[in-house]
C-alpha cells in the first residue's frame, strides 16, 4: 500500500506545533515523511534524527535562499559568446556557486537524507528572456549554439550536479514555479543531458518543482498545475530513462492563503495525495508555508499539522502501478538551435575548444590517495572524480588534446582504457597512485 506524501514547508521563524509528534508516530508506523525548509533545519532535523535511528526512509529538502553577500543562488544568465566559452564558464560557475552555498548549509545536515536546492523559480524559457524583466528586445540576446535558456540551464544543472556529487551532496535542480516550466522545456538538449545524468545517479540527483493551483481549489487546472510533474516523467519514458527523484518543495493553493475550513482543506489534500502516491519517484510535497510573513498561509498551515498526522496514519492508497523503463523507447525529435546568429564571414568569431583533463580515481581510493592526487593536480585546477562516466562526458567537451588521467588503472574490474576508447572515444593516460 502507498502512503500520504504531503507535509509542510517551513523557515527560520514560525510555529510548527505537533510536528515532533507527527514524526514520531509516522516513524513508529514505518511511514516515510517529507519536509522542506528555507535557511533552517526546522522540521528537517526531527525527520533526519528519526531516520538515523529507525531506518525509515524520511527525506527532506534544504533551500539556502541567499549567499553571504545577499545574492540569490540563481543560474547564470550571462550571454556568452558561444558554446565553448559557455561550457567553460558554467563549469567554473558551478564550483563557485557551491562554495558559496557550503557557507549556508548547516553543519548538522546529513547529506544522505536531506537534499539541497539552490535555484528558486528560475524563468522556464525554451527561448530567450531574462529572469526578472519583460521580454523586450533588450532581453532577446542569445548564446549561439543553444536553443534557449532551458537548454543552457540544463547544462548548468549537469555541472552543478557533478559538483554536488563530488562534494557528497544530493542536488535537486531548478525549483520551477507553479504552472511551469514551459511546454517542451524538458526536451531541450541540455535538459535531456541533465535527465541522463539523473538516470546515472538516481540516488544523488533529481528535480525540485513547485505545484500550486493559485485558487482555493486544488483541482483548478488539474494536470496543468497540480500534476504538471508528469510532463518530465513522460519525457524520461520517451528517452528510456529512469524517472528522476522529484521533490515538490512548494505545494498548495497560493503563496499567501489556504482554505480556512480545515475539513475542506483536508478533502482537497486527499485528492492530491492520491495522485502523488501513484508515483514512486516523488519523495513528497511541502505545503507552503508555516514560516512567518506569508499572510494567512503562515497562520493556517501550522494548524494542519495534527490533521495531516491523523490522515497519514489512517489513509492508505493502492500500490503504484509497476513502471518499467522501455528498452526500445520512442525517443524525441533531435533538437538544434532554431535561432542561429547570422554574421558576415569576416566578422565570424572563432571558438576554440580548450583542453580538458579529468583525473579519475578508482572507486576504492583511500582518503590519503585522494589527497595525493589533489596535491599533484592543484596547481592546474583540474577536475577529479571517481565516476568513469562523468570523466568521459566531460572530456568529450574538450579539444583533441583532452584526456582522462587514470590513477590506479589496475584497480578497475575491467580494462578502464578500453572502456574510454569504446564508449566515449577519448584518450587516456595512466598515472601511478600513491599516498605521499
Amino acid at each position: 500500500m502507498a502512503f500520504n506524501k504531503i507535509f509542510i514547508q517551513a523557515g527560520p521563524t514560525g510555529g510548527n506545533t505537533g510536528w515532533g509528534e507527527l514524526v514520531n508516530e509516522c516513524t513508529k508506523a514505518g511511514i516515510p515523511i517529507f519536509a522542506a525548509a528555507s535557511d533552517s533545519m526546522t522540521l528537517l532535523f526531527d525527520l533526519q534524527v528519526a531516520r538515523q535511528k529507525s531506518g525509515v526512509k524520511h527525506t527532506g529538502n534544504f533551500i539556502p535562499t541567499i549567499d553571504n553577500d545577499g545574492n540569490r543562488f540563481d543560474l547564470d544568465y550571462t550571454v556568452h559568446s558561444g558554446r565553448d566559452e559557455a561550457h567553460k564558464e558554467w563549469q567554473k560557475f558551478a564550483k563557485k556557486r557551491w562554495q558559496k552555498a557550503l557557507k549556508k548549509i548547516p553543519k548538522e545536515l546529513d547529506p544522505e537524507i536531506i537534499a539541497i536546492s539552490l535555484e528558486n523559480e528560475q524563468r522556464p524559457y525554451k527561448g530567450w528572456g531574462s529572469q526578472d524583466a519583460l521580454d523586450s528586445d533588450e532581453w532577446q540576446k542569445r548564446i549561439p549554439g543553444f536553443t534557449g535558456w532551458a537548454d543552457c540551464f540544463g547544462w548548468q544543472a549537469v555541472y552543478t550536479g557533478l559538483e554536488a556529487i563530488r562534494l557528497g551532496f544530493k542536488y535537486m535542480a531548478f525549483g520551477f514555479a507553479g504552472g511551469n516550466p514551459e511546454e517542451g522545456t524538458w526536451e531541450q538538449p541540455g535538459m535531456v543531458e541533465y535527465l541522463k545524468l539523473c538516470d546515472k545517479h538516481p540516488d544523488k540527483l533529481g528535480l525540485a518543482l513547485h505545484e500550486y493551483s493559485f485558487t482555493q481549489d486544488l483541482e483548478d487546472g488539474w494536470g496543468d498545475k497540480l500534476g504538471r510533474f508528469k510532463k518530465v516523467n513522460d519525457t524520461c519514458d520517451k528517452l528510456g530513462l529512469k524517472r528522476p527523484i522529484i521533490q515538490i518543495k512548494e505545494f498548495g493553493w497560493g503563496e499567501r492563503d489556504i482554505p480556512g475550513h480545515v475539513p475542506e482543506a483536508m478533502r482537497q489534500l486527499e485528492i492530491a495525495a492520491k495522485l502523488y502516491a501513484q508515483y514512486p519517484n516523488i519523495h513528497g510535497a511541502a505545503i507552503w508555508t508555516s514560516q512567518t510573513g506569508w499572510g494567512r498561509a503562515s497562520r493556517r498551515v501550522p494548524g494542519l499539522i495534527p490533521h495531516i498526522k491523523e490522515f497519514t496514519l489512517k489513509k492508505r492508497f493502492p500500490d503504484p502501478p509497476p513502471h518499467v523503463v522501455d528498452p526500445n523507447p520512442p525517443g524525441i525529435d533531435t533538437l538544434v538551435d532554431p535561432t542561429p546568429v547570422d554574421t558576415d564571414d569576416d566578422e565570424k568569431e572563432t571558438h576554440v575548444r580548450h583542453q580538458i583533463v579529468v583525473n579519475l580515481l578508482p572507486p576504492d581510493a583511500t582518503l590519503d590517495e585522494k589527497f595525493f592526487v589533489v596535491r599533484k593536480t592543484d596547481a592546474q585546477k583540474e577536475t577529479i572524480t571517481q565516476s568513469a562516466d562523468d570523466a568521459g562526458l566531460l572530456v568529450q567537451l574538450g579539444n583533441d588534446k583532452s584526456f582522462v588521467r587514470v590513477w590506479g588503472a589496475n584497480r578497475w574490474t575491467d580494462s578502464i582504457e578500453d572502456f574510454f576508447t569504446n564508449k566515449y572515444k577519448v584518450t587516456t593516460a595512466v598515472a601511478t597512485l600513491k599516498t605521499q
